[in-house]
């Protein structure tokens, strides 16, 4: 349904039936009565029969006209950033750039060879592709995406998804075709926009009148008053060692984590220990026997919690849910690695398999992942944590706090915003994170400012606290106020000092 409005915008879609009797089955039919909601069409009404304005409004009646006007809101910027990029996005620069500009910008794997073509079924191949030497570029292509496989001459011949990227071999599936073996191709990444289609999704699904997603309405849309409970003494017994490695405002922020109900926000400063945090909370979570759903936007961020996260838990308490882009460090704590040394029986690995996604109490993912991967259709979770919290879309990250009972929002407003292609949109506020969203009118207490930081001496911090953050970031402690380098005399820095160029 997607597809055709990404295109043309919602006042192009076909007019709705004049018949309701197979819409009520249909699964489609909240989307259907949102996107006639949200027509901006002032003769809409003439073109609807009566039959399908009463099962629109009976379909919508659990939404109050605040709610329908964020989901008309957010449907027509999502369309519009689908439609920009599309524009902007195209084949172009596999004419107009050398692959290795491309690889540069991290829409290309350049010059790799192919070094095995494997036959599957009667109409597929296997290819297998690796670099002259060494490793692949880390991150650039995730297991699922669709590349475009070309020569210096000939462009895109080929198309097909990634089904595995290792270190050293990437492995693409295509259609029946004559490649030569230890020839050298250029991999391009080819953008499908299968994202927007999960943004959509998500701005749909809290629209629903599921008990979870009603509260989440009320807590973003109508901004009811996040509600705390106090921390029962024998859970202050089992966290106590934890809060005491922290500094202050991060002890407050774990608390605050632990006793909310609905949402805490934490507004984390540079260099203040974001991640420390988060890890820390998480530590206390799982003593207090919780379930938490780990989530970030990129994976590098997943990826630099998990790293720290595993020095303090054991590999079994932490699933990785991602494609094969992940870190090697923490490659061990995917699905596909925990199972690979399991018996080759069917009924082992099925039963292993169902009671790791089941029990794993930590799973670590993308906010994107969260959308689209068939464990989050039926796993919930006690806690979300969501860092990178004011670098996602509020509808990135709508989808992975309705799966919990409670949500952590981790992130600095004041540094980079979500990236919206759409000027249109994104002058009306598309760039306006949940985080900073909720934080706009935060009661007290629901919003914990981390501004002790650890990174940067006193006439350096100075400088970031005057121009971005009205002199509330200092330093943590004196030893970090007056910390210099070290460099001894001028000949031993490798660089010139002087003013002479």
């Amino acid at each position: 349904m997607v597809q055709p409005f990404s295109k043309l915008g919602i006042e192009s879609l076909p007019e709705p039936l004049t018949n309701t009797r197979l819409c009520e089955k249909c699964q489609c039919s909240l989307t259907c009565s949102l996107l006639q909601k949200s027509s901006d069409d002032p003769i809409s009404h003439l073109r609807t029969s009566k039959e399908m304005s009463e099962f629109v409004d009976l379909t919508t009646i659990h939404l109050s006209p605040t709610h329908l006007e964020y989901a008309k809101k957010w449907l027509k910027w999502s369309i519009l950033e689908w439609e920009t990029a599309k524009r902007k996005k195209k084949l172009n620069d596999i004419f107009m750039d050398a692959p290795e500009k491309r690889e540069e910008n991290g829409n290309c794997l350049a010059n790799v060879r192919l070094i095995k073509c494997e036959e599957i079924g009667s109409q597929n191949l296997h290819l297998s592709f690796s670099k002259r030497s060494g490793n692949l570029p880390h991150g650039i292509f995730e297991k699922g995406e669709v590349v475009t496989v070309s020569t210096r001459t000939s462009y895109a011949i080929l198309m097909g998804p990634i089904i595995s990227y290792e270190s050293q071999v990437v492995t693409i599936r295509v259609d029946k075709f004559n490649l030569r073996l230890n020839n050298f191709y250029h991999l391009d990444k080819y953008e499908g926009y299968s994202t927007y289609g999960l943004h959509l999704g998500n701005i749909v699904g809290l629209m629903d009148a599921t008990p979870y997603s009603t509260k989440i309405r009320e807590l973003v849309i109508d901004k009811r008053t996040p509600t705390f409970v106090t921390l029962a003494k024998e859970d202050v017994l089992k966290v106590g060692s934890i809060i005491k490695e922290l500094e202050g405002n991060q002890a407050r922020a774990v608390v605050k984590g632990l006793t909310c109900k609905d949402y805490l926000l934490i507004q984390g400063l540079p260099g203040s220990g974001k991640t420390t945090t988060i890890v820390a909370l998480v530590r206390c979570l799982l003593r207090l026997g919780r379930s938490v759903l780990l989530t970030a936007y990129t994976n590098s961020a997943v990826d630099n919690m998990v790293i720290r996260l595993k020095k303090f838990i054991s590999e079994d308490q932490i699933l990785r849910v991602a494609s094969n882009s992940v870190h090697p460090d923490i490659r061990p704590l995917t699905l596909e690695s925990k199972i690979a040394s399991l018996s080759s029986q069917r009924d082992v690995v099925f039963e292993e398999t169902r009671r790791i996604l089941e029990k794993t109490p930590v799973i670590a993912t993308t906010c994107l992942m969260a959308s689209s991967n068939s464990l989050f259709l039926w796993r919930r979770f006690d806690v979300c944590i969501v860092d990178e919290a004011s670098l996602a879309l509020q509808t990135a990250v709508i989808k992975p706090i309705s799966l919990a009972n409670s949500f952590v929002l981790v992130g600095d407003s004041r540094q980079l915003a979500p990236l919206v292609l759409n000027n249109a949109a994104k002058s009306q506020g598309m760039t306006v994170s949940l985080l900073e969203h909720l934080a706009e009118s935060c009661v007290e207490g629901a919003l914990i400012s981390l501004n002790k930081q650890f990174r940067m001496n006193k006439q350096i911090c100075g400088l970031s606290s005057t121009l971005f953050y009205e002199n509330t970031l200092i330093c943590a402690n004196m030893e970090i106020e007056n910390r210099v380098v070290e460099i001894g005399s001028q000949e031993n820095v490798p660089f010139n000092l002087s003013n002479n160029g």
